[in-house]
């Protein structure tokens, strides 16, 4: 349980994690013989056993599980087994009613249920496809928890009477009359934080490296866990009026740094809550970092900071919101992906192999290689050339009585046959499978274990069309949609080839100075 929160593994079988955290593989005995096995051979069945919980231990050790629920323990002043079984709102109660209690302010006994209008989120700003280059990222430090603190944002200051004013209409008590409670509890967590990183700063024992980095990481974790809870329907502190107000501050500060950016001719290409994505006006890394870092000071200023976070030296989106990819060349290189198959944990290997790749060749701008790239899979699929392990699905499955109609579920399916072969299934974990005809409905599939032999035939004008579906989000802006690949046709306008839509044309900034105050 502890691995599956922390890595979100695709398969959750000790054998899958074990390979993937330390390299290793797991013993072999099979299930459903195991008593057979113990009379040929005890030695065997013991050092099976022995593996595995030898394997168990070290990938607690590796992932660090214990050593991170002890910093939010620390933080939370909580024990131990409360924070690893716990909710986040355990968490955010222990230090709220604590301080409730200090400051003689009622608490409610029981939770309140919200079931009103939902709150609206953050910002996101539309996207229009193509490759664009040059890219500079900024993001919000801390924003929700800073607006709270600068709104004075709380339950015990939410009044008709008060003279903040949010976008909602909601009205909040200055903190001149009457400091709230949720403010000057983030606020401590913050000055908390500050001093744990100047500590991890001025020592040189990486023990205490480590220790106070874990305890930073734990006090900004549950700093902007607080929000989250306040937003909910569940929790006992549960105000639409609290939750809607923090959005809508954060909507109107985003939308009004784009603003301004437009208005001195800067191509705002994307945002989305805390963050935005905008064109330099330069085609060299240099000069890019030295004009980010320009635009970062401009916008910051008290306990608002917009940090400048990365340049993508390419970026490319297909046009929906929270899809894109980017490749960053500062301050580090790495690849950037959101929203796309690569970062679900019910994509097949395969199907993530072949995105990561052709990512790789259009932020390379080799977009002929992409495509030649995606036929050649989808050929060698449908030509059964395929490993069999890169095929399988896995997904949570739940208990059988979960679902209106259990029988058309694959993982239903999957984990009946699974128990019928001696293994173990508990509800809610994740079942392995590997479709073997879709034609049918319900479509038929067969568990995959891994390191046995998979006796059965992958449909493979099935996988063909899933990966066709998956690559044609990016190749469809450069005329080569999801039949296209499949057949190997390339498509035509009435004037002829199809031209790849690109960024539109940086144009230069003006010399206008901008500051946060200017949109606060």
């Amino acid at each position: 349980l502890a691995a599956k929160r922390e890595l979100r593994p695709k398969r959750e079988t000790l054998g899958h994690i074990a390979k993937i955290v330390l390299g290793e593989k797991k013993l072999d005995v099979d299930p459903s013989k195991i008593d057979e096995e113990w009379e040929k051979n005890p030695e065997k069945v013991i050092n099976y056993c022995l593996k595995d919980a030898e394997l168990a231990l070290r990938i607690l050790e590796r992932i660090a599980v214990v050593e991170k629920a002890m910093d939010m323990a620390t933080v939370s002043k909580l024990p131990l087994d409360d924070v690893l079984n716990g909710r986040t709102s355990t968490l955010i109660d222990s230090i709220l009613i604590r301080e409730a209690d200090r400051k003689r302010i009622g608490v409610p006994c029981t939770k309140h249920v919200y079931g009103g209008e939902r709150i609206i989120g953050g910002y996101v700003h539309s996207i229009q496809p193509g490759l664009y280059h040059w890219i500079i990222v900024m993001d919000f430090k801390s924003m929700y928890p800073s607006i709270i603190i600068s709104n004075n944002i709380c339950f015990t200051t939410l009044n008709p009477d008060g003279e903040i004013v949010s976008p909602t209409g909601a009205r909040f008590i200055g903190k001149e009359k009457r400091k709230g409670l949720l403010p000057g509890i983030l606020e401590s967590l913050m000055n908390e934080r500050d001093d744990v990183k100047k500590k991890m700063r001025e020592t040189t024992e990486p023990e205490k490296i480590n220790y106070y980095n874990g305890l930073q990481n734990a006090i900004k974790i549950l700093m902007n866990a607080f929000y989250g809870v306040f937003a909910s329907e569940f929790y006992r502190f549960t105000n639409p009026k609290i939750g809607g107000s923090i959005t809508a501050f954060a909507r109107e500060n985003i939308k009004n740094v784009i603003n301004m950016l437009s208005k001195e001719g800067i191509s705002v290409i994307y945002s989305d809550t805390d963050s935005i994505f905008f064109q330099s006006p330069y085609e060299n890394l240099k000069e890019t970092v030295i004009f980010g870092g320009k635009i970062s000071e401009r916008f910051s200023e008290g306990g608002t900071i917009l940090e400048f976070e990365k340049v993508l030296k390419a970026f490319f989106s297909h046009g929906k919101k929270k899809r894109y990819i980017g490749k960053i060349v500062w301050p580090k290189e790495d690849m950037l992906v959101r929203g796309y198959e690569t970062r679900r944990t019910d994509a097949f290997d395969l199907q993530t192999e072949t995105l990561t790749t052709i990512f790789d060749l259009v932020l390379n701008d080799k977009i002929d290689e992409a495509i030649k790239f995606s036929r050649q899979v989808i050929t060698d699929i449908q030509n059964g050339k395929i490993p069999v392990e890169k095929l399988t699905i896995s997904r949570t499955v739940r208990d059988e009585s979960d679902y209106k109609m259990p029988s058309t579920q694959a993982g239903v399916q999957a984990s009946k046959k699974l128990m019928k072969m001696g293994y173990d299934f508990v509800p809610g974990m994740k079942v392995s499978w590997i479709v073997t005809n879709s034609r049918v409905t319900p479509q038929t599939v067969e568990p995959y274990i891994d390191g046995r032999e998979f006796n059965h035939a992958p449909d493979m004008g099935y996988y063909a069309e899933r990966i066709a579906l998956s690559v044609s989000r990016v190749t469809d802006v450069f005329g080569v949609d999801e039949k296209n690949l499949l057949t190997g046709t390339t498509q035509k306008t009435l004037f002829g080839a199809f031209e790849p839509k690109q960024g539109k044309k940086k144009k230069k900034p003006e010399k206008k100075e901008l500051k946060i105050t200017d949109f606060m």
